[in-house]
């Protein structure tokens, strides 16, 4: 990462502390991946390619509901989706998660503000649909 790339990812962890922990270029991490709690990303990815091991991503299409900073999108991006589409409520999880895209360059990942209560019918059709990090904030 250049200087400029650093600052900006400095900006926005002031502004915000990252939820996942992202590997980036030049190894800089959004977040100190050495959490070992059952909720932490890394942690739950390793847990999700085990109990999907036999299953292909290869040409699936994704959608992620409550991605957040989009480290499950940029996973099964890596995994041969041939799209994936994050979706989050919170603006700012979304400016973060371009950032990282545009780091990372992921061309088939895409982030939607929005709730999915309110959007679901817009969204088209998907293999699989992730649902991660939003149960805490479902009301009903």
């Amino acid at each position: 990462m250049n200087n400029r790339q650093l600052e900006q990812l400095e900006i926005l962890t002031q502004k915000q502390a990252w939820h996942h922990s992202i590997k980036l270029p030049g190894d800089v991490w959004t977040r100190d991946p050495s959490g070992k709690s059952h909720g932490r990303n890394l942690i739950k990815m390793a847990r999700i390619k085990n109990l999907l091991s036999d299953y292909s991503f290869e040409g699936k299409k994704i959608l992620d509901v409550g991605c957040s900073e989009g480290f499950f999108s940029f996973s099964f991006s890596k995994m041969g989706a041939s799209k994936v589409v994050g979706i989050d409520a919170d603006q700012f999880t979304i400016e973060k998660a371009n950032f990282v895209k545009k780091l990372l360059g992921h061309k088939n990942v895409e982030f939607l503000v929005g709730n999915v209560y309110d959007d679901i019918e817009n969204l088209g059709r998907y293999d699989l649909a992730l649902c991660l990090g939003c149960l805490l904030y479902t009301s009903d």
